[in-house]
This record gives structure tokens, C-alpha cells and sequence, in this order.
């Protein structure tokens, strides 16, 4: 008695369609919140040192602690939001990274008037935090961005060259929008709760359109999973 062979995998039918995890930002969308959340870094530094000069005056100690103090946060993001990408799904981690993001920023001007009233070492403790909170949930966004545009090795220079000349570019705009423009129209209270403002709508929109991607790859699933 003889058996028929079993089928070599490569003779296997193809499995049916199974659906992808819910879609990343497209490439527009992923461009736009990198080079929005790389402003934002730049406006926030340029407007903490004319924040902090009232009370810590306009130095070079002043000056050098803002920027020193804004590049850790820049590195420090940059890498956890890496290393982070690669462990769990970034999807669902840009909106609240935006939203705690534009609270923070927005509250900074009471925060900083609070504390000034208290102790230098508790202003400079404070004004430290405010910068050091958003800018790194913000640099951590284009990890994140980057590790969702990704689909293929073939691309991989492309895809993170872009992105960071599209972060570099939003920096850039940022820091000029701020200098130029900004400064000397509005009150830097101003600024800062505007910024908030827009960051925490963002996370909303970003927000909303992954809940609707979850959703509609649940739904894809479980069409599958009824069909089969």
C-alpha cells in the first residue's frame, strides 16, 4: 500500500488574504507631522529664553542652559523613540506624545511665573522640565513616523533621508517663523498656549484617524476569519 506524498510547502495553495495591521500615515501625513513636531522643538527653545530672561536675565549662562538643555531632549527623544518603534507598535504612541506635548507647552507660562516667585533653584528645576518633557516626546515622533513608513529595506535610505530633511526643514522654518515673526507680534505667553493649543488638536486628529484604522482592520479580520 502506498501513500501519495505530501505536498511540498512551495506546492501548498497560497493562505488566504490576511489583513495588515492598520495602515501608518501616508507619506504626506508622515512629512507633515514630522516637520510640524521638529518646529515645534526650535519655537519652544527660541521662546523659553525670552521667557526665562525677566527672571534669570538674557546671558550667556541663560542662553547656554535653554539650548543645552533643549538638545538633550532632542537626543534623549530621538533615541527612546527609537529604541521604542522597534519594540512595540508606534501607531498608537504619536497622538498621546503630541497631546502631553502641547499640555505641557501651554502650561508653561504659569508654571515658570508660579516657581519664580518661589526659589531660583526651583525656577531653573521647572523651567528645565518644560523643556525637557515636550521636547523629547516631540523629536521621539519622527522615530516613530520613520519606523511606520518603512515597508521595505530596498527604501530604507530614501525613506529616513526624507524624513530627516523634512525634520531638518521644519527646524529651520520653526526657529526663522520664531525669531522674525512671532517674537515681535504676539507676547510669548501667547506663543507657547497657541503652540499647546495646536499640538493638543493635532494629537486629536492624529488620534481619531488611528482609532479608525483600528477599527477598520478589526473589521477586515474578522471578514476573514467569518469566510474561512
Amino acid at each position: 500500500m502506498t501513500t501519495s506524498p505530501s505536498p511540498h510547502p512551495a506546492d501548498a495553495p497560497p493562505p488566504a488574504d490576511i489583513p495588515s495591521p492598520a495602515p501608518g500615515p501616508g507619506p504626506r501625513a508622515a512629512a507633515a507631522l514630522v516637520f510640524g513636531s521638529s518646529a515645534a522643538v526650535l519655537v519652544v527653545e527660541i521662546v523659553a529664553l525670552r521667557l526665562l530672561a525677566p527672571y534669570l536675565g538674557l546671558t550667556l549662562e541663560t542662553s547656554t542652559m535653554v539650548i543645552g538643555v533643549a538638545l538633550t531632549a532632542i537626543a534623549l527623544g530621538s533615541w527612546l523613540g527609537g529604541r521604542l518603534a522597534d519594540q512595540v507598535d508606534p501607531r498608537p504612541l504619536i497622538a498621546p506624545a503630541l497631546g502631553v506635548s502641547g499640555v505641557v507647552v501651554a502650561l508653561t507660562p504659569l508654571l515658570l511665573r508660579t516657581t519664580a516667585q518661589w526659589s531660583p533653584a526651583l525656577l531653573l528645576l521647572v523651567a528645565s522640565a518644560t523643556l525637557l518633557v515636550p521636547g523629547a516626546l516631540l523629536s521621539a515622533v519622527t522615530p516613530f513616523v520613520t519606523k511606520l513608513r518603512l515597508t521595505s529595506l530596498a527604501e530604507t535610505g530614501t525613506v529616513v533621508g526624507r524624513l530627516s530633511g523634512v525634520g531638518t526643514l521644519g527646524a529651520i522654518v520653526g526657529t526663522v517663523l520664531t525669531g522674525f515673526v512671532l517674537v515681535s507680534r504676539l507676547p510669548v505667553s501667547s506663543i507657547l498656549i497657541g503652540l499647546g493649543t495646536l499640538l493638543v488638536l493635532a494629537a486629536v486628529l492624529v488620534g481619531g484617524r488611528a482609532r479608525r484604522s483600528r477599527r477598520a482592520a478589526a473589521a477586515a479580520l474578522a471578514t476573514v476569519v467569518a469566510g474561512s
